[in-house]
């Protein structure tokens, strides 16, 4: 799941350079991804940040260099989430 999950991420940011992508997914998509910008090892896929529904995680590309501007925000909730 995580190769297919990078490869597409990679096929749409390459289609899309320079524009606005918003990709809705399912936590464990989130996870990954995240975890391949922070070149994170799967073993640690689950450490924080906690990956809330509807949380927001956003990367910013300077030439092909990704930089992560958020990560499992949650600040648009009106309360804070308990974790189940």
């Amino acid at each position: 799941m995580s190769d297919r999950a990078v490869r597409k991420l990679n096929e749409i940011v390459s289609e899309h350079r320079g524009k606005s992508i918003v990709i809705v997914t399912h936590t464990v998509v989130v996870k990954v991804l995240m975890a391949y910008f922070e070149e994170r090892a799967m073993n640690k896929l689950w450490d924080l940040p906690y990956i809330h529904p509807a949380c927001l995680c956003k990367v910013q590309f300077v030439g092909d260099k990704p930089s992560i501007l958020l990560h499992g925000d949650i600040s648009h909730y009106k309360e804070d989430p308990v974790p189940s």
